[in-house]
């Protein structure tokens, strides 16, 4: 899992099996597909946008590098989305939570 750079610079990022290529406008809207699914439970470690280690070429090098900084910050930007998202759902559910224990105290209360 990380990124390659062919002969022909052509950009290639592999996500399990699936290699995307950037160039291919189809492997590329599949993997913008990928990595902006905002299910929370779907992770990218950074070692998954790690340039290949293999890369001989300093151009190359440098355009994975590029691939590389710019999907690292974009995942860090989607883990912040998700969780922004996640803490009105957590507050709504302490307020809820908050608001029943309100209700049931007022309940055990004997009438007038």
């Amino acid at each position: 899992m990380m990124i390659s750079v062919s002969s022909d610079d052509a950009v290639e990022i592999k996500i399990g099996d699936t290699v995307y290529l950037i160039d291919d406008e189809d492997s590329y809207r599949n993997l913008l597909i990928v990595i902006t699914d905002p299910n929370p439970d779907i992770q990218f470690p950074d070692e998954l946008f790690n340039v290949d280690p293999e890369i001989q070429s300093q151009n190359q090098i440098e355009i994975a590098t590029r691939y590389s900084e710019f999907f690292k910050a974009f995942v860090k930007k989607r883990e912040q989305r998700i969780e922004e998202r996640k803490e009105p759902i957590r507050d709504g559910i302490l307020a809820c939570g908050e608001s029943t224990e309100a209700l049931l105290s007022d309940q055990e209360e004997p009438m007038e």
